[in-house]
């Protein structure tokens, strides 16, 4: 495990406690806020002192700012490191009879269309 990995699995930088926990729960206070909760039981609900609603009320606009603009993308919540995405394999085009499989079909065809080979 390399050191970039080693930060990552230490969790949020404590410097920025709010943020980190807004972040990580971005989705959550976005519902509660829905239902009518207020910014001091949200605050609670994080673990953080009732006193520090208004800088989480704060810290919630920044953060909605940022995901409606497209500066700030949300991490999933199964991890801490964004899961790859996955391309879709489209599946290869067919000839869908154009060519026919019989080599003796396909030269008569080429032949027709005035292409030989020797």
């Amino acid at each position: 495990m390399d050191e970039l990995e080693q930060l990552i699995r230490s969790g949020p930088d404590p410097r920025f406690k709010i943020k980190s926990r807004v972040l990580a729960r971005y989705q959550d206070i976005t519902a509660a806020r829905t239902l009518c909760h207020t910014w001091e039981s949200i605050t609670l609900a994080l673990g953080l002192p009732s006193s520090r609603w208004r800088d989480v009320a704060a810290t919630y606009r920044r953060i909605q700012k940022g995901v409606e603009t497209g500066r700030i993308k949300l991490l999933t919540r199964s991890s801490a490191v964004p899961q790859q995405i996955k391309k879709e394999k489209k599946p290869l085009p067919t000839n869908a009879g154009k060519i026919p499989a019989d080599e003796e079909a396909r030269r008569r065809m080429l032949e027709e269309r005035g292409i030989r080979f020797e």
